[in-house]
C-alpha cells in the first residue's frame, strides 16, 4: 500500500492514527514482495521513500531475518522471517477472517 492509499484501513474505515515509520517499512516490504529481488534504488523509488530511509529499514529487517542483501549483485530480497509469519497467519485463520466479509458481500450481490 503506497502513500496515496494510506488514508484508509483495509476494511475501508477511516484511519484515525498511524506511525509514519511503520507505514514506510510496510510500503518497502510490499514493494519488495511485488517486484522481487531488486536494488535499493529501485525499491526506494517504487516505495516512495528516500534511499537513506530504505537502506536503514532494510538493514533493520536484515538484522531480524526479514531481508537478505546480496552484496555481490547489489540486490535485496525477502528473508526467511516472512515465511514464518506467513505460516503463522495461515495456521490461525487470517485468510478466512480477512476474506469472509468480502465473500459475504459478493454472495449478497449475486442473490436474485
Amino acid at each position: 500500500m503506497l502513500a496515496a492509499q494510506r488514508g484508509r484501513a483495509p476494511d475501508g474505515a477511516e484511519r484515525t492514527y498511524n506511525i509514519a515509520a511503520v507505514d514506510r517499512a510496510l510500503d518497502l516490504l510490499e514493494t519488495l514482495a511485488r517486484i522481487g529481488p531488486a536494488t535499493l534504488a529501485a525499491l526506494a523509488e517504487d516505495a516512495g521513500i528516500s534511499r537513506t530511509a530504505g537502506f536503514r529499514l532494510l538493514r533493520t529487517m536484515q538484522a531480524r531475518g526479514f531481508a537478505i542483501q546480496d552484496r555481490a549483485r547489489g540486490i535485496w530480497r525477502l528473508g526467511a522471517g516472512w515465511g514464518i509469519l506467513s505460516r503463522a497467519a495461515a495456521n490461525r485463520g487470517a485468510l478466512g477472517a480477512t476474506s469472509a466479509p468480502v465473500l459475504a458481500a459478493l454472495a449478497y450481490q449475486r442473490k436474485p
